[in-house]
């Protein structure tokens, strides 16, 4: 069996915040990201990376509509990463 790495915990959010509906989407949309990360394999990788750099940056790769949510999600170096001011 499986164990999970990471769980999303808002069940103490009162549900005037958060109506459950939501709430329900949150967990399956939590899931999927854990999925899309391999998470439960890459957790220790991801957390070093973390630690050694101070941030993480992931390019979040949409299905052609939007509204079917997240297809992809690459990690970036951070060293190609600069700030830009207007």
């Amino acid at each position: 069996s499986t164990g999970l790495i990471a769980k999303l915990n808002i069940d103490k959010v009162d549900s005037s915040i958060i109506p459950e509906e939501v709430k329900n989407v949150l967990y399956e949309e939590f899931k999927h990201i854990i999925y899309l990360l391999d998470f439960n394999r890459k957790c220790y990788d991801i957390a070093r990376r973390w630690y050694i750099d101070g941030r993480l940056y992931y390019h979040i790769i949409l299905e052609d509509d939007p509204r079917q949510g997240i297809k992809e999600v690459r990690q970036i170096d951070p060293l190609r990463i600069k700030k830009v001011r207007e």
